[in-house]
């Protein structure tokens, strides 16, 4: 959904919908219906400042969602690039074997674009938080990541040691200058 704003009245309207919607809403609106992508729990979107591309994080399956251009967005747009995965029809967490790499996603949750173009993923499944350099230029599906915070390495998952370095359940993630923010659920902090 797309809200606009009027002066200091809000608006709300459905512009159009990326996803599908019920069986009784597709049947009253066939046309809002994006095809070949199923999300299942999008639980976060954010906008890169420096290309407008939309991106949404699917956490039950396990990637996220690149769609170039958030102006040029209608109902059944398809996304231009999948993160976590290497199709759309893919969910593996950590695809392809379960094991934990610098590509593979386990339940994003949060998603936040910097000033750089940088993308910014909660990987809450897997404690950490992700991030990809000038995500917008990246062309091919299922790309690694450029650098990994919450555990040492991309390989690694140790939530029992609580310490400034560690992540233990990371549902949001946010940059201010050079600065990272995040929100550590399980760690309550």
């Amino acid at each position: 959904m797309r809200m606009t704003t009027t002066n200091t009245q809000i608006w709300i309207c459905v512009a159009f919908l990326l996803g599908t919607v019920s069986i009784l809403h597709a049947s009253i609106l066939p046309d809002l219906v994006l095809q070949g992508s199923f999300f299942s729990l999008p639980s976060g979107i954010a906008i890169d400042p420096t290309s407008n591309a939309l991106y949404v994080a699917d956490f039950n399956n396990n990637m996220v969602m690149r769609f170039n251009n958030r102006h040029t967005l209608v109902s059944n747009s398809s996304p231009s690039m999948v993160f976590g995965q290497p199709t759309l029809a893919s969910i593996v967490a950590n695809y392809p074997s379960g094991v934990l790499s610098a590509a593979g996603l386990n339940q994003p949750e949060g998603l936040w674009v910097d000033d750089a173009g940088s993308l910014w993923v909660a990987d809450s499944g897997n404690w950490r938080v992700l991030w990809f350099a000038n995500a917008s230029t990246l062309m091919t599906n299922d790309p690694p990541a450029t650098g990994v915070v919450g555990q040492p390495n991309f390989t690694s998952v140790n939530s029992n040691n609580i310490t400034p370095n560690r992540i233990r359940m990371t549902v949001s993630a946010r940059t201010l200058g050079s600065t990272l923010w995040v929100a550590d659920e399980e760690n309550n902090r």
